[in-house]
Formats: C-alpha cells, structure tokens, sequence
C-alpha cells in the first residue's frame, strides 16, 4: 500500500501538473468523490474532465506545494497553482493572463487510492488576475 502522501504527490505532479489523465485510473478509487462547491466530482472519469477542463484553460498549469501536513490516512496541502489563460476560463474569452492563486486540499487515501477530496480555491483571486489584475 502506498502512502497517502506520496498518493497525493504523485496526484498533483503526474495528473494536474503534468496532465496525464491516464494515471487517474491508478491513482483515484472508483467510489471516488471530490466535493467541488455545489457539486461533487465522482470516480477518476469525473477528476479526468475537470483537469481535462483546467488545463484546456491553463495549458502551462503548474502545482507548487507550499505545504504538506499528514496523519493516517488525510493529507493536507496549501498550494500554488499557476498558469496562462489560453483556452478562456467558465465560458470567458482567453485573457492570454497569467494567473498565480493559491489552494488548499484535505485528501482521503485508503488503499493506494484518493477516495475523498475536499478543496478550496481562492477564486477572488484567479477571477482579479483574469481581468488584469497582478499576480
């Protein structure tokens, strides 16, 4: 069983900074569920489509870990998330912007797997940055 925080690790380098896709099915359990604001992302299809649809916006996204707190099986990271607005975010058209914010994750792992995720973007930020705001 791999530890939950080299799960994670592996999770945000190969999957979101990297974006390959295909190590969702490695790395994220079927049940799996990402509370997401109003709605919940569901199993390594749904994670796939949303990191599918960040990094159509952000093609250059990159994830640097500021902070990493882990006990049993929870992991806890303070990130920051960085890219070029490309492909338009939510609809908008492209700012050709670049973007600095910053994100907070609690995961759950069980058996070499992310089963749970709960996270929290600052999206003031990201939305300021996109109308021409500094990073």
């Amino acid at each position: 069983m791999d530890e939950p925080r080299e799960v994670v690790r592996r999770f945000l380098e190969d999957v979101w900074s990297r974006g390959d896709l295909d190590a969702c099915d490695q790395l994220i359990n079927a049940d799996h569920v990402h509370h997401f604001g109003a709605r919940d992302i569901r199993g390594p299809d749904g994670v796939k489509a949303l990191v599918a649809g960040l990094r159509q916006t952000f093609p250059d996204l990159r994830i640097d870990v500021d902070d990493v707190i882990a006990e049993g099986d929870k992991v806890a990271v303070r990130m920051t998330l960085r890219g070029t607005d490309r492909g338009g975010f939510m609809g908008q058209a492209p700012t050709s912007n670049s973007v600095s914010y910053e994100a907070v994750d609690f995961f759950r792992v069980a058996n070499g797997k992310l089963i749970e995720r709960w996270g929290v973007v600052d999206a003031l930020a990201l939305r300021q940055q996109l109308a021409g705001g500094q990073p």
